[in-house]
């Protein structure tokens, strides 16, 4: 400011110099749509040093509200599938109500469209106990796989109850998995390939983020099965 104030008295230009920085200043005030957030960049407001912040501030305006953030998630996560976690207990060997009828047709009726059929599980519920029972004595120390592999034996016996199985041991336990490929999808599907068809840019996510099982894959079957998928007019052998 002294600069333009020397260079403007230097080629004539008269200052005022009472009313010079005394306009009133516009109000800054942080958009609403933060107003619920903790934010850590800059916005607009800017704290000086002489501007000091309280105990009380922080603890009210910062860790309450992560506190409270962190409370609602976890509700909104666990309440809504409160009852899909009471039903798979029911499945579990260590669990007191093991094998309940009522429990498990709870869990067939959150998934209509599985095609298991009600009236079958009770008569498979019934008997499928007492028969792992007869295989294992200490059922309680047994897992889910175990269960799944002695019912296995009588496929036809226990079609319905080895459905539920297979659908419980197929739930997703979080949404982790899924938001790790939306996050990688960034990162393979680049400018030089913005034309990638969905099958080959689902086998790059797949081959990105399970890098240990890819690294298992053997590249020598995949180069056989490659030359393999059809005659051309320079055999690759």
């Amino acid at each position: 400011m002294k600069e333009a104030d020397e260079i403007g008295v230097q080629i004539g230009i008269p200052l005022n110099n009472d009313n010079y920085g005394n306009r009133p200043k516009r109000a800054q005030a942080m958009s609403k749509k933060l107003s619920e957030y903790f934010v850590l960049s800059t916005t607009g407001k800017m704290v000086t040093e002489t501007t000091q912040i309280s105990d009380d501030s922080m603890r009210n305006g910062i860790l309450f509200s992560c506190v409270d953030r962190f409370l609602s998630e976890l509700d909104a996560r666990f309440t809504v599938h409160c009852n899909v976690l009471k039903c798979v207990s029911a499945l579990n060997p260590s669990s007191s109500n093991f094998l309940c009828p009522d429990t498990v047709k709870e869990l067939v009726k959150l998934y209509p469209t599985s095609g298991i059929d009600t009236m079958m599980i009770d008569t498979q519920l019934s008997s499928a106990k007492s028969f792992i029972q007869s295989l294992e004595k200490n059922v309680t120390s047994l897992t889910i796989h175990e269960v799944r592999t002695y019912l296995s034996r009588v496929p036809h016996g226990f079609s319905e109850l080895l459905k539920v199985i297979d659908l419980v041991l197929t739930l997703p336990v979080t949404s982790v998995e899924n938001e790790r490929f939306f996050s990688c999808m960034k990162r393979v599907k680049t400018y030089l390939r913005n034309r990638c068809g969905d099958e080959r840019l689902s086998d790059l996510l797949v081959i990105a983020c399970l890098q240990e099982d890819a690294k298992n894959v053997n590249l020598e079957a995949v180069i056989d099965d490659f030359g393999h998928l059809k005659q051309r007019r320079y055999p690759l052998f």
